[in-house]
């Protein structure tokens, strides 16, 4: 993510107020009111980014991709190869990875790695489940590879993670 100084964090302080403040009364109109604070919040993010920071992805909808994506997603307990996921998508493993790397920046493995780690963080940080059940679900050999995995990916173990970010 991109951290910036907001030009006037009082007004951007005062958005995000607002728009909590809309959100907990659960009115139609103001639940709209949030989603436009939202909106103002995301154009006074963009807006202190600078234009040069600021990208557009262009809209690429390879079914074949996508269904690969998926199926990392919904596999995250085996060890899927990127084989596999350019046979799901439908092409030749190299062809899939270089057209991978140009719509994501990033490879199919480092994906997988990505996948991974990130449902680690939320299950850290929104559960209770143990660190073992944890590295269990997401296919690892042992909880102290999990561990190691973890900590090369975040710089921290599961347990220092699960202390510094856990979610009330």
């Amino acid at each position: 993510p991109l951290c910036v100084t907001p030009e006037d964090p009082d007004a951007a302080a005062a958005l995000f107020t607002r728009m909590i403040s809309a959100h907990k009364e659960k009115s139609l109109t103001s639940l709209i009111k949030a989603k436009q604070y939202m909106m103002e919040l995301v154009c006074y993010y963009l807006h202190c980014c600078g234009e040069s920071n600021i990208s557009l992805l262009e809209n690429t909808s390879d079914s074949g991709i996508n269904k690969a994506i998926s199926y990392v997603g919904s596999h995250l307990d085996l060890p899927v190869s990127v084989a596999e996921m350019a046979e799901i998508a439908g092409y030749h493993p190299s062809h899939f990875t270089k057209l991978f790397q140009k719509r994501f920046g990033v490879s199919p493995a480092q994906f997988i790695i990505q996948k991974k780690t990130h449902f680690a963080m939320e299950q850290l940080t929104s559960t209770s489940r143990s660190i073992a059940d944890i590295s269990d679900s997401l296919g690892f050999s042992s909880q102290f590879y999990f561990c190691n995995f973890f900590k090369k990916q975040t710089g921290m173990t599961p347990s220092k993670y699960r202390q510094i970010y856990i979610k009330s």
